[in-house]
């Protein structure tokens, strides 16, 4: 949406530790219980950047797939609902570094 491109979205979730900088994809392998708490980073990038209008709204069906393809991960429908209410600590911490991000990305448009 706008002036806000893929890249600027790889950039986003690299900034939150969960791509790798050089392939643009996920780097931390297949993840169970609470040791899958980075795969709440892509939940919390979609949340942020919707927030922000930066993104449309799709179901989370949706953009999960989409974001399954691009970056090369996976991640649950329930994971992909979490909204700024729900969702685990680490979620939370995404979320507000996420929008951190996003407001320092806006300042240098």
């Amino acid at each position: 949406s706008g002036s806000f491109k893929p890249a600027d979205l790889r950039d986003l979730l690299t900034s939150l530790g969960v791509l790798d900088a050089d392939t643009g994809h996920w780097h931390l392998g297949e993840l169970k219980g609470k040791a899958a708490a980075p795969l709440s980073a892509f939940p919390a990038a979609y949340r942020a950047l919707f927030e922000a209008k930066l993104m449309l709204f799709a179901d989370a069906p949706v953009y999960r797939k989409a974001f399954e393809e691009e970056f090369h991960v996976k991640f649950s429908d329930r994971l992909a609902t979490f909204k700024d209410g729900s969702g685990s600590a680490r979620f939370q911490d995404y979320l507000v570094e996420a929008r951190r991000w996003i407001t320092i990305w806006k300042a240098n448009q």
